[in-house]
């Protein structure tokens, strides 16, 4: 049986505009979008099991935080790695998705997978499978029913391969 939900910004201290976009492997670790002035930054909280409860949010680092919009995220399940969208310079165009990886000193600075997922047009909203080989995401870049589609690509030989759309009834004409 679901309980009510709860409002969590108060025991994260957050407030504006502020999303949810995705959740560590053990659940402990939430990834948020928040507004800062127009420009969307990640941000994770992490849960306190003592008090039970989230804790405050915390920015990301610049290696992953720009001036451009970073605003879906995604961590591998042994949550060494970040997926992201950003849509910073030098990128294939609009929407991007990157990763950077955890070091004993921080994150890396974020590399783009490349024109084998990204296009000239959007990438956002990544999702790696339990046991990371699969990433889903939204485009609308490659071939699409139109707008955003949902598609999965594979991660084989450290490389990820051509996506495939994952057709209907999971996409449809409208944004999926």
């Amino acid at each position: 049986v679901w309980t009510h939900p709860i409002n969590l910004n108060s025991q994260m201290f957050a407030d504006g505009p502020i999303s949810t976009v995705g959740i560590s492997a053990d659940g402990r670790t939430l990834l948020l979008a928040r507004n800062d002035n127009d420009v969307y930054n990640l941000y994770t909280s992490a849960y306190d099991t003592i008090k039970n409860s989230w804790g405050v949010i915390t920015r990301l680092p610049r290696e992953i935080n720009t001036r451009s919009w970073e605003n879906y995220a995604t961590f591998s399940p042994s949550g060494d790695t970040l997926y992201f969208s950003s849509n910073r310079p030098g990128g294939a165009g609009g929407f991007d998705i990157y990763m950077s990886t955890r070091t004993v000193t921080g994150w890396s600075e974020a590399r783009n997978l490349g024109d084998v997922i990204n296009t000239p047009f959007d990438e956002i909203a990544p999702s790696i499978s339990r046991d990371g080989k699969k990433m889903f995401f939204a485009s609308k870049g490659h071939k699409t029913m139109g707008g955003f589609d949902i598609f999965v690509s594979q991660l084989k030989n450290g490389r990820w391969t051509k996506p495939i759309n994952l057709g209907y009834p999971f996409n449809t004409t409208d944004d999926d």
